[in-house]
């Protein structure tokens, strides 16, 4: 059993892989091995057991080095930890921002200019492994396909304030060193 927490990589392409049905996740090990996650017959473990067995730290490839990458399926990476579907007007993003606050950054993204409209979110904590999942649909305020211009923008600035809040949650430590020195 390893003593160390999962990189923050291993865990956000863990959550992912256990909350989107029809992801996957490929992992390489140090010794040059490789391990498929994923809900497949040709895959070697399934995602909620390879969750399980992250969030107990008992997996032996973790002291190994297994570092995921790639992340497959039915999502594609597009950066910044966000991932689309097939379908471009599904994205998941995977943020180590709580819930609570993650909701609140999409509001702060999409309410200013009113395309909030056609927005849907789903909200997947996982509090085992310190990230949220969230689902967003981008449709049109009929439910007509937004926009791919307004589509992008939306994202872009969901993103934005998503890592606004992993950053200042990065800097907290350091704000109270400097603070009680």
């Amino acid at each position: 059993m390893t003593g160390r927490m999962p990189s923050r990589e291993l865990r956000m392409a863990t959550a992912l892989a256990h909350s989107v049905v029809g992801a996957a996740l490929g992992l390489a090990v140090a010794d040059g091995s490789s391990i498929v996650v994923g809900r497949h017959p040709a895959a070697d473990v399934d995602p909620c057991e390879w969750r399980r067995r992250v969030i107990d730290r008992r997996e032996p490839l973790l002291d190994s080095g297994a570092t995921p990458v790639a992340v497959a399926g039915v999502v594609r990476p597009i950066g910044g930890g966000v991932f689309v579907g097939r379908d471009p007007r599904e994205m998941w993003i995977v943020a180590e921002a709580c819930a609570r606050r993650s909701v609140a950054a999409i509001r702060r993204a999409v309410l200013p200019d009113g395309t909030e409209d056609g927005v849907t979110v789903s909200i997947r904590p996982d509090i085992a492994l310190g990230v949220t999942v969230l689902r967003l649909g981008l449709d049109g305020p009929d439910g007509t396909p937004m926009a791919p211009a307004d589509r992008d923008g939306v994202r872009s600035a969901i993103v934005a304030e998503l890592l606004a809040i992993e950053l200042e949650a990065d800097l907290q430590p350091v704000r109270r060193a400097e603070e009680s020195s």
